[in-house]
């Protein structure tokens, strides 16, 4: 074996070496992969927020002009409203 030379000590590391391995492929790597997809998750959610509120702020733009001009036009019937007339009802 390799690890003969060293005497009891080699022979105590290579199962520790093997566990560390089994531990890696089962536990880390796949814990690293998860986090990376996250990631990207994430950052895939902050590019739609950030699209969503661009077009919030276009709509709400859109909706302050809309408002404005209603208000322009409900100031110009009120100003084309014929006044009203006294009627004089003689017996």
């Amino acid at each position: 074996m390799l690890f003969q030379g060293i005497g009891g000590l080699g022979g105590a590391m290579l199962p520790m070496i093997l566990i560390f391995g089994v531990f890696y492929l089962l536990l880390i790597r796949p814990q690293q992969k998860k986090q990376r997809q996250l990631q990207a998750t994430i950052a895939e959610l902050k590019s739609t927020v950030s699209q969503q509120q661009k077009s919030f702020a276009q709509h709400e733009a859109q909706i302050q002009a809309l408002a404005s001009g209603l208000r322009n036009v409900s100031a110009q019937v009120e100003i084309s409203k014929p006044t009203p007339k006294v009627v004089v009802n003689t017996p």
